[in-house]
């Protein structure tokens, strides 16, 4: 048998098993009227969530780890000559395109501007 519970307070946002020092509070009716069919098929409901929510939980960690894996890859992926291997000893380096000196920029004409554009 459940003890009595009282709501107390001006806003009656207190709960006590005491009844209110002031006397204001009443007497609330905390009886679960459920049978015990009632009460298993809840148990039963619970059990189904919490089943279906670990079951979520698992196919997202799945789902992240597999992402994790393919941006991995996206991340180290190389264009075919940069995978080629080196000779031992062999070192890439950077090619410079040639400086064009300015006098020459300010003479050229045509097609050959173009060379003079910055990049």
């Amino acid at each position: 048998m459940a003890q009595p519970v009282y709501r107390c307070g001006p806003d009656g946002s207190t709960y006590t098993q005491a009844p209110c020092p002031d006397g204001t509070g009443h007497e609330v009716d905390v009886a679960d009227p459920r049978n015990a069919a009632q009460w298993s098929e809840a148990a039963d409901v619970a059990q189904r969530a919490a089943e279906a929510g670990q079951r979520m939980e698992r196919e997202r960690l799945h789902n992240e780890a597999a992402r994790a894996q393919v941006g991995a890859a996206r991340l180290d992926a190389r264009s075919p000559a940069k995978l080629t291997p080196l000779a031992q000893g062999e070192t890439r380096r950077k090619v410079r395109r040639a400086v064009v000196p300015k006098a020459a920029c300010a003479k050229a004409r045509g097609n050959a501007a173009r060379d003079c554009r910055p990049r």
